[in-house]
């Protein structure tokens, strides 16, 4: 069952407020001096989807410029129950510290309701399961150049699966992180960046890879690894008109638990596919999206996208993808940094899914 996640009511609040008049000509003033510029984002959520029941909580995004054209650092944060026995509460921050260096966070609990479909482009299993998670990770990224960084990561996490259905493939513990899984280890990332900004870009390049491993003798409870690259292209093909591409690439290997093995959709990757539909050892995504303005602070985008996952490289091809597309609106609560809210409408070919979220998709 494809979740829909609709979160109206929060939205046309922050949508016809934004930030209050005089806090958002205080911040514009900044902004034409080298003051930093700071803001907070809040946002009441209100919602309804089928796994989650009715959906109670708050939401906001801090930010900080240090100086014009400086890139922006933003603290996520988030607190949703359900009212079918789910939560989740994430803290994600993005921080420029020290001499050029870059700080990534994340940390993430949760009790949710999912479905596992099975492995494959054909599985059809759909069985449904309740899972606790906390994670953690980190990065910490140094400048090669002006627009090239490494650096160290790691990442810690715990799954544990509380209930499945009975006589499915979880309930018999037949796959691996049917019961619990650890997952705790190093990795490496690389990213290059020649954007015009990181939160609302209108030019230029983004590659990220990111590798990581989780061996058995550092705490993990089975011993794999993953990679991720990322890349997204913008260009500005009209003043205020901006066409966006993002691909990306996800790998596994070793003694893999099925919450780990790559997956297409969700609200980032492949908006209107539900996110884990499908599963294996390789996934490839790809989708467009073209950005333009309506009125006042309204923009609007449409988007399309298409992806597939395999046993292996070798096996991924142009056959049996699956695609989604939409239309979304976008509310800016601060013009000068060009930070919205989004709505985003995708539909499958069967389902219809609303997300609504701060930022861009990518």
């Amino acid at each position: 069952m494809e979740r829909i996640l609709a979160l109206t009511v929060v939205v046309l609040l922050c949508v016809i407020a934004g930030l209050p008049a005089d806090q958002a000509a205080d911040l514009n003033a900044r902004a034409d001096s080298a003051d930093p510029v700071r803001g907070v984002v809040p946002l009441p959520v209100i919602g309804y989807s089928p796994e989650d029941g009715l959906i109670l909580g708050g939401a906001a995004l801090f930010f900080s410029v240090p100086y014009p054209g400086a890139p922006t650092d933003t603290v996520s944060t988030n607190l949703i129950y359900g009212t079918a026995g789910t939560f989740s509460a994430n803290l994600i921050t993005d921080h420029r510290v020290g001499a050029g260096l870059t700080l990534q966070t994340e940390a993430r609990a949760g009790r949710s309701v999912g479905e596992f479909f099975g492995i494959g482009m054909d599985a059809d299993a759909e069985e449904q399961f309740t899972q606790l998670r906390l994670a953690s990770a980190a990065s910490l990224l140094f400048p090669l150049s002006e627009r090239m960084r490494i650096g160290p990561s790691y990442q810690l996490s715990y799954l544990n699966v509380l209930e499945t259905d009975a006589g499915g493939a979880l309930e018999t513990g037949e796959l691996r992180g049917s019961d619990y899984t650890v997952a705790t280890g190093p990795g490496a990332r690389a990213v290059y960046d020649s954007r015009d900004s990181n939160v609302y870009p209108g030019r230029g390049l983004y590659a990220d890879v990111d590798v990581r491993g989780y061996p058995f003798w550092l705490g993990s409870s089975d011993t794999f690894w993953r990679s991720r690259l990322d890349t997204r292209y913008f260009v500005s093909l009209a003043p205020s008109l901006i066409l966006g591409g993002q691909t990306v690439l996800l790998q596994s290997g070793g003694d893999v638990p099925f919450q780990y093995l790559p997956t297409i959709g969700g609200g980032n990757t492949l908006r209107g596919v539900l996110e884990g539909r499908y599963r294996d050892s390789v996934s490839f995504s790809t989708q467009a999206e073209l950005r333009f303005p309506l009125v006042w602070r309204f923009g609007a985008v449409a988007f399309g996208g298409a992806g597939r996952v395999a046993s292996s490289l070798d096996a991924l091809g142009l056959d049996d993808i699956a695609t989604a597309a939409g239309l979304g609106l976008r509310f800016a609560v601060n013009p000068e940094q060009r930070l919205n809210i989004r709505v985003d409408l995708a539909h499958n070919g069967e389902d219809l899914s609303v997300y609504v979220n701060f930022q861009e998709a990518f």
